[in-house]
């Protein structure tokens, strides 16, 4: 043996190396321990099993009684469906069967309206709930014949369902009763493989599985374990085998407290755990303000690549909403606004509660934004300029965003501005970098820009 440790949910066989998931622990009651130890070893005792069985409906019940239900799992794995729908439409093209064109795969939700597997797999189940029962149908091979006369149905090649459960552990199940050594991979390569055939909850669940297998070890396990309690009939046995773990030659007394140091080191662990994203939490405002200039750092970097001149302005003017809220006193009110009269590229609400703001009465900001090749002129400034003036009851501030930079004869328009009690803010590339690279926030950001126009 290698030192692992085993489960076993009827047919099902899992293996783990030099270690007992947590969830383990908790699958059990103390009172079914059962250790054999072969006594007639020469020399040394030999521990040949050391754990437990129960049924998979014994286990569902404590997994729900510490709280791990569909609920749970549900709620947990949300976070992961964010992306879904790209990655679905490229599994789909990249596994699109033969008798599939390829522009039939591009407009793949037409076809997928048409695939109808119930009562097989029940229409309008949950995510879970459908791979649950899709997991029960390839474990048993009766059920199975079943499926593969649904896929002929819908036009599938009646060797559809054999292609994609080639290579892995289902390949092997069949009505004869034995052990199937399962690969956790398994679980979601056959999905991928019939991904137009089956239906979306389906493939969502499998990609989640997928998604999280290396991220999040300790929450896999637990989620792999009750998918399997799940698609297994509610008698079916379920044993875990520890013993070649254990150091021995005490193997009873050992066995009768191994479980509990498992589960002391999970509950050490989750402490830990608990502690850090304490910490993080109450650091989330800054963290998050953090990976935003982050993200706006790069997609300066992506602007400075684009060619297209529709594209770069259009690009220049999302930067700028989100520049222009990485504070809280800042509020985007409308984007490329046209009126009869005018065009605004951004307006802006004020509610920024520092006293440099206040004393600004400007509680409506317009934003203009220029990616040009060239410097922005004084006459481009005076049609800002104007814009302003038709809203002066409610706006005394204008940036005005060129990211090449502005003609000398600025200053001008300028100081008649601040003749008029208005301020125009004139931002550039470097600007900007200051502001995502630096440490001041928005506001000393504007009040620096601000003070500096009126020089």
């Amino acid at each position: 043996m290698s030192h692992y440790s085993l489960l076993d949910i009827e047919r099902i066989h899992l293996e783990f190396k030099y270690r007992v998931p947590y969830v383990c622990t908790i699958l059990f009651e103390p009172k079914e321990l059962r250790v054999e130890v072969n006594e007639e070893e020469e020399g040394y005792p030999y521990c040949e099993f050391a754990g437990y069985q129960t049924t998979a409906q014994a286990a569902i019940e404590r997994l729900q009684h510490h709280g791990y239900n569909e609920a749970f799992f549900t709620t947990v794995v949300s976070p992961h469906l964010e992306d879904f729908e790209d990655f679905y439409l490229d599994t789909l093209i990249g596994d699109a069967p033969n008798e599939v064109p390829l522009e039939e795969a591009s407009v793949h939700a037409r076809f997928l309206k048409t695939l109808d597997l119930s009562p097989l797999i029940p229409a309008g189940s949950g995510d879970f709930t459908a791979y649950i029962e899709f997991l029960r149908l390839i474990l048993d091979g009766r059920r199975r014949r079943g499926l593969e006369r649904k896929f002929a149905k819908i036009g599938a090649s009646p060797n559809v369902l054999q292609n994609a459960l080639r290579g892995t552990s289902f390949e092997r199940t069949s009505q004869i009763r034995g052990s199937i050594k399962l690969y956790l991979d398994d679980l979601w390569g056959p999905v991928f493989k019939l991904s137009w055939y089956l239906p979306t909850a389906v493939t969502r669940a499998a990609s989640i599985l997928c998604g999280i297998c290396d991220d999040y070890g300790d929450f896999y396990d637990i989620l792999v374990v009750w998918l399997l309690l799940k698609a297994t009939a509610p008698k079916a046995s379920v044993i875990l085998d520890f013993g070649d773990l254990l150091e021995g030659p005490e193997y009873h007394e050992e066995a009768a407290t191994f479980l509990n140091r498992v589960k002391e080191e999970a509950a050490t662990k989750a402490l830990a755990f608990q502690h850090a994203f304490s910490l993080l939490l109450a650091k989330d405002a800054e963290l998050d303000l953090m990976h935003r200039r982050y993200q706006v750092s790069a997609l300066l970097t992506d602007l400075s690549k684009e060619e297209d001149p529709q594209r770069k302005g259009h690009l220049l003017e999302d930067i700028c909403c989100q520049i222009f809220t990485l504070g809280s006193g800042l509020t985007i009110d409308s984007t490329r606004l046209n009126n009869k009269d005018e065009e605004l590229d951004i307006v802006l609400r004020n509610n920024i509660p520092r006293s440099f703001f206040i004393s600004l009465r400007s509680p409506i900001i317009l934003v203009e934004c220029k990616n040009w090749s060239r410097s922005v002129s004084a006459s481009v400034l005076r049609d800002f300029e104007s814009k302003m003036r038709n809203h002066s009851n409610l706006c005394r501030i204008g940036i005005f965003v060129a990211l090449n930079g502005f003609a000398s004869t600025d200053k001008e328009v300028l100081k008649r501005l601040g003749r008029d009690d208005s301020v125009l803010v004139l931002v550039t590339n470097d600007d900007l970098r200051e502001l995502v690279e630096g440490t001041n926030t928005l506001e000393e950001w504007l009040e620096c820009l601000i003070a500096r126009s009126l020089r």
